[in-house]
Formats: C-alpha cells, sequence, structure tokens
C-alpha cells in the first residue's frame, strides 16, 4: 500500500533500534467513507470510521475492536484481528524491551469488553518473548460510584475519555490486586500499562491516579503505555505528537466535521 505522506511526515520514529509508526489519512479510507484499512502483523484489515460525537457535529474515529468475533456485537470484527493485534504488540514489548525502555514487572490495564482478550493474548505472548510470567490487574470501571464500590471500596478514580467526554467514567481496584500491586511494584517502578488506542490521554492518567493511591504514593514514576494505536484530529498539524512515554504501533486519523475526499 502506497502512503503519500511516507516523504513527509508519516512515519514517527520512536528511535533508531525501534520500529517505526505508520500513519493513516484519508488516503487508507474506503471510496463509501465506511472504513478505514490498516495493517498489522502484514495483514490489511478494514476499520470501520465510527461517528462518537453527534448527527449534527460529527467525529469519525478509526473503531478498533480487538475482541474476537464470537459475540453478536462483535460479529462485524476480521476474525484475524485479535491475534494479529496481539502478537504485534507482544512483539513491540520485547523490543522495547531490549531497547531499555521497560522492564514490565506487572501489567496494568483498565476493564473493557472489547479490549480484555487481545491484552490478555499480548500478555500471554509477551510473557513467552520475554522468559517470564507478567501478571495482569485488570482495572474495573463503571459508570457510576455505587456501581465500582462494590468491586473497588476504597479507590474510586474519575476519567473522561474520547467516547465520552463530557460525562465522567470511574476506574478503581480489586483488594487483592491492590495487595498484588503492593508487593510486586511498591515503589511504582516496574508497572506497564496495555490498552487498545490512546487519544485524549484520559484513561492512562485515570488509571495512574489508581495505581498512585493503591500504592499510597504522593509520586508516581512514569508509567510506559503500549498501544495497539495512538490517535489525533486530522487537520494541519496531523499528525499529532506521541507523548515519549507512549509506545504505538500505528497512527489514526480523527475527521471533525466530514470525512476528507
Amino acid at each position: 500500500m502506497t502512503h503519500k505522506y511516507e516523504n513527509l511526515h508519516s512515519l514517527l520514529t520512536i528511535n533508531e533500534q525501534l520500529p517505526r509508526v505508520r500513519v493513516y489519512g484519508p488516503e487508507s479510507v474506503s471510496p463509501d467513507k465506511k472504513f478505514l484499512t490498516i495493517s498489522l502483523s502484514n495483514i490489511l484489515f478494514k476499520v470501520e470510521l465510527r461517528n462518537v460525537g453527534t448527527r449534527d457535529k460529527p467525529i469519525y474515529i478509526a473503531w478498533l475492536d480487538t475482541h474476537p468475533p464470537d459475540e453478536d456485537s462483535h460479529k462485524g470484527v476480521d476474525p484475524l484481528l485479535p491475534d494479529a493485534a496481539a502478537r504485534q504488540r507482544a512483539s513491540l514489548i520485547k523490543m522495547l524491551y531490549l531497547a531499555n525502555r521497560l522492564n514490565p514487572k506487572i501489567v496494568v490495564t483498565p476493564d473493557s469488553v472489547k479490549s480484555i482478550p487481545s491484552i490478555r493474548e499480548t500478555v500471554k505472548f509477551a510473557s513467552l518473548l520475554l522468559g517470564r510470567e507478567l501478571p495482569l490487574i485488570i482495572l474495573p470501571r463503571a459508570k457510576d460510584r455505587e456501581s465500582l464500590a462494590r468491586l473497588s471500596p476504597e479507590i474510586c478514580v474519575p476519567y473522561l475519555n474520547v467516547t465520552s467526554p463530557t460525562v465522567p467514567k470511574y476506574l478503581g481496584i480489586t483488594p487483592e490486586d491492590t495487595y498484588l500491586l503492593k508487593t510486586s511494584c511498591p515503589d511504582g517502578e516496574g508497572i506497564m500499562m496495555l490498552d487498545d488506542v490512546y487519544t485524549t490521554g484520559g484513561t492512562y492518567e485515570g488509571g495512574i491516579g489508581v495505581t498512585k493511591e493503591a500504592l499510597g504514593l504522593t509520586v508516581m514514576p512514569t508509567v510506559p503505555l503500549v498501544v495497539v494505536a495512538t490517535e489525533s484530529v486530522y487537520d494541519k498539524n496531523y499528525p499529532g505528537k506521541i507523548p515519549p512515554h507512549v509506545y504505538p504501533i500505528i497512527h489514526l486519523p480523527e475527521f471533525i466535521g466530514k470525512i476528507p475526499d
């Protein structure tokens, strides 16, 4: 696939030892403007362009669903996508480890119906590649404090994300996982976060707030976040700058108002 931005700024470099981040734009949108074609593990996938805004003020994002297509809500997912995403994300973790960018002792991720199966697979593959088992902590989340309190009676951290930019959701941690976190990483060093997509950073900051509170720290060390994709608004500044603690495989466009021709 040819990308018209390759000679300009479509390849974002983490460093010379690591793979480059493939950036996608309007050239990868299908003629009917319903899908964006991406590549993971050298396989092409058509990802739905979904409006997460309103009818009058649309915001189109590439809906990266890495859940295996075994439920009605995931029937449209390519059956190869979850495995391809997990394997390439695990390979990136190994490369980051070899480049001294991270040395994970434990993995933390927010609960998500569409993300958790592929994240579990990522942790399994990464454990094999690193030669040691990586414990996985899944942070429970809910739309209200009362629902979260049943799973996380002591910690409740509000956060905003791209699909809910004005109404907060809540993240917590179970008492059992708080104990696991304290025994594995008492000073916060060695925590690695995983997610599918990084857009505004709201979910990441919520996860950091939970781990900081669970560990009783006043200052939290920088926690690396490994994702399948980062995402930013498609405008004259595209692609948006990737924060130094975030490590993606690909970069996706967010179209405000309409999808460009």
